[in-house]
């Protein structure tokens, strides 16, 4: 699975980055999952954004056996709203 389509982090796995510099303090399992996800963003004016993926890593020294993403409740608001 890659995390390195973004032109914002110019095309960087940023948390493959991060798992290889930190490898040496012994951080090296980690899980991931997509906390926000939006198609596209026509912002700033000048230059839109385009598609946003952003996940949230969790690294560790101790091996994972599990790790789950809990969706809290989503709030009743329009479609475009809540993409924000």
């Amino acid at each position: 699975r890659t995390r390195s389509r973004s032109r914002r982090t110019h095309k960087v796995d940023q948390l493959a980055a991060l798992r290889k510099r930190l490898a040496p303090t012994g951080l090296t399992c980690a899980a991931s999952a997509a906390y926000w996800r939006v198609p596209y963003v026509p912002h700033p004016k000048h230059e839109h954004v385009g598609r946003i993926g952003m996940h949230l890593a969790t690294l560790s020294k101790y091996k994972l056996a599990d790790a789950a993403r809990r969706q809290l409740p989503l709030l009743q608001e329009s479609r475009v709203r809540r993409l924000f």
